[in-house]
């Protein structure tokens, strides 16, 4: 009995060990997903905020670059987010009016830097987050995040929780163990 006991033991701690490193590799994932995110939202900040003199010639339309801009910034906010609190079920939405909001703010400060402010640049911002948002959203979908805690076998009423409506396996199962951000 004592030998299965420490087997046992040592099968315990090694779990242990290895759900304590892929937890630590999951906080560094979101650490470091959320200072790109930062580091783009600067450069792009900075970029936009550079007298029109100052920058090269570009030989592609300024709408397509407001519009990749915010595609990309509306992706990694939008990961980075769902890496916090894969819970957060209006995360998408709470990304496009902030990126809207902030596109708009962006496009009425650059007459301060000799710049024009285009209600089209504001509409290519808008509609490359709305790009990014709408596929993050469809791959999320596509592969079933929010119904991996209910298999055919089970039946779907055990899958309810009642003061949540259906439960959201990111949540609940895969990530649910891992602390919020700064409990580590």
């Amino acid at each position: 009995m004592g030998r299965w006991r420490g087997e046992c033991a040592d099968w315990l701690e090694s779990w242990k060990q290895t759900f304590l490193m892929i937890r630590k590799s999951y906080i560094l994932l979101r650490n470091v997903m959320w200072a790109a995110t930062l580091g783009l939202w600067v450069s792009l900040f900075i970029a936009t905020h550079l007298p029109a003199r100052n920058l090269p010639p570009m030989h592609v339309s300024d709408k397509f670059l407001h519009f990749t801009a915010y595609f990309f910034l509306a992706g990694m906010i939008y990961l980075s987010t769902w890496l916090t609190n894969p819970a957060r079920r209006w995360a998408g939405a709470m990304v496009l009016a902030v990126l809207a909001v902030y596109g708009a703010i962006d496009e009425l400060l650059q007459p301060l830097v000799n710049r024009h402010a285009d209600v089209r640049d504001w509409l290519a911002d808008v509609g490359g987050a709305a790009s990014a948002l709408a596929l993050l959203m469809m791959v999320r979908w596509f592969v079933g995040w929010r119904q991996r805690s209910c298999p055919a076998a089970v039946s779907r009423e055990s899958c309810v929780d009642e003061t949540k409506g259906v439960v959201d396996p990111m949540a609940d199962q895969a990530w649910g163990a891992i602390p919020p951000r700064g409990e580590l």
